[in-house]
């Protein structure tokens, strides 16, 4: 089958949740006791719905991302 790549819009896996390189992240817990800022591209963004992280997080899936820890500060 032939494909006309002209027609093709965006591939979203090349961008996984935000995988490009950012300038700056933050993020914490919800009550706001934990927070956190973060460089860099991130780390094997995915979803997981195995049953452990169903029970974790009470869910039926979650979502997790990496940044290497030399950019991470708590």
């Amino acid at each position: 089958m032939f494909v006309d790549e002209s027609l093709r819009g965006p591939n979203p896996a090349e961008d996984a949740q935000g995988a490009e390189t950012a300038g700056e992240r933050t993020g914490g817990c919800l009550c706001g006791r934990i927070r956190f800022t973060t460089r860099g591209r991130a780390v094997f963004p995915h979803t997981c719905a195995c049953p452990h992280c169903q029970k974790l997080g009470g869910t039926p899936v979650m979502w997790w991302v990496g940044f290497e820890t030399g950019y991470l500060d708590w």
